[in-house]
């Protein structure tokens, strides 16, 4: 859905870019965040 790493996925977490909810060992993250974040510009690099 957003041809993007596990590891990116971290940086946006890390971030606060992406919000999560742990349920035991899972960590979530709600779909609502990951089409909101889907739908914006991001020109930016994820890792410097």
């Amino acid at each position: 859905m957003l041809s993007i790493s596990v590891r990116g996925v971290d940086y946006l977490i890390a971030g606060n870019r992406l919000t999560t909810r742990r349920i035991g060992a899972r960590v979530l993250i709600p779909m609502e965040d990951v089409e909101t974040f889907a739908r914006t510009d991001h020109p930016e690099r994820m890792a410097g």
